[in-house]
Formats: C-alpha cells, structure tokens, sequence
C-alpha cells in the first residue's frame, strides 16, 4: 500500500482520514529526487480512490471544479483529508490539510457519475 489510513470521523455521506505517504510509494516518482513532493494529479487520485471507497461504488470523473493546490505535501507528512458526497453521489468534495496546524494542502470537486 502506498499510504497508511485512519478514520477519524465517519457519517452519512462524509469521512474524514488521516494518512501518510510512503517515502517510497510510486506517487513520489519523479517529483522531485533532490526534494520528493505530492504532485496534484495524485493528491487528486488519493481523494479519488478514497472517495470510491467510502462511498461504496466506483466513480467515473466527469469534470474537475475549483482544485487548489495550496501547499507540498512532502513523504510521510501526516494529511487529513475530509470528503463529502450527496445521497446520489453525483459530486465529490476533497480537502486535504495539515492535521496540527490546519493549513490547507488542497481543496476542490468532482462532477462524477456512478460507474456500474
């Protein structure tokens, strides 16, 4: 696995995780060797995939809206990422922060559809 996750808080359409990321993990690669960050498209992936998860179904993208990517996250930093859905999981909110400080990482939606 390339992160490890925690529930911290789960209810009706919402979940919010903490996690870290492997210093190893695949999604470092090539961002940077000298100094590794989190690049958006995997911040966005790991919002994604939990998402999938906790939402119980597969989701298909049909559009991002209003991503922001606000500051690096580095290996092994600890995220907290918060994510809510409707009923009919039609979009996928994401915000991904620093769990001392509460500084935000990144923030956005997705428009999705249900994958069958």
């Amino acid at each position: 696995m390339t992160y490890n996750e925690k529930v911290l808080s789960r209810a009706e359409g919402a979940v919010t995780v903490e996690l870290s990321i492997a210093q190893d993990s695949g999604y470092f690669d090539g961002h940077f060797p000298a100094l590794r960050i989190l690049p958006a498209v995997a911040q966005s992936d790991i919002a994604i995939r939990l998402g999938a998860r906790y939402a119980g179904t597969p989701l298909t993208i049909v559009m991002a809206k209003k991503l922001k990517f606000a500051k690096v996250i580095r290996p092994e930093m600890p995220v907290q990422v918060s994510l809510s859905w409707p009923a009919d999981k039609t979009t996928l909110s994401f915000k991904m922060t620093d769990p001392a400080s509460g500084a935000l990482f990144s923030s956005g939606s997705f428009v999705m559809r249900a994958s069958s």
